[in-house]
């Protein structure tokens, strides 16, 4: 009987691949050597972190509905059914925003042409498998929209948030989410 060669180079790659899985197979030690799985951790009972962290944003003038838009627009903010904004996460959004102007919430058909006294933005440490990570980023945003609007910070009872009680703040949410 003879063999056509077609039919050999075919039957040899076959046996040279079975030959590698082989190989593989049996130097794998244990899984973890071959697939990275993560551990699971322990969440850290959150309870003495704040329930909820608002820091309000007032402008020397009142915001223009359109400049607001293209703002929360270029910091990936979107539009959600309460009508306020969010900043999604992987996992959960990472913090909120509504405006001071009653009833506290955007109308995407007259925002553009409205003004804005301004902003509330709010966090829900708590509810978070990262509570740091969301402060910092709530933190990044806050900035650049006091410094984009000309405003102050202020604490919900009116009095200015310094730069101090803010690190305060995020020491207070490192310690107790870690």
């Amino acid at each position: 009987m003879i063999i056509q060669p077609i039919y050999m180079a075919a039957a040899v790659s076959g046996i040279t691949l079975i030959a590698i899985i082989m190989k593989r197979l049996t130097s794998q030690h244990s899984d973890h050597e071959f697939i990275d799985i993560p551990q699971p951790t322990a969440k850290k009972n959150t309870l003495s972190l704040p329930e909820l962290v608002t820091i309000y944003l007032i402008p020397e003038q009142p915001i223009n509905g359109h400049e607001l838009l293209k703002f929360f627009l270029s910091h990936r903010l979107q539009y959600n059914d309460y009508q306020i904004f969010d900043l999604p996460g992987p996992q959960h959004n990472q913090f909120s925003i509504a405006t001071l102007s009653a009833p506290g919430t955007f109308d995407l058909n007259t925002m553009s042409e409205e003004t804005f006294s301004g902003l509330s933005f709010f966090l829900q440490p708590r509810q978070s498998d990262t509570p740091l990570e969301d402060f910092d980023t709530l933190c990044r945003i806050l900035f650049d929209a006091k410094d984009t609007f000309s405003g102050t910070l202020q604490s919900t009872n009116k009095t200015e948030i310094t730069l101090e009680a803010l690190r305060d703040l995020r020491e207070k949410i490192h310690h107790e989410a870690t």
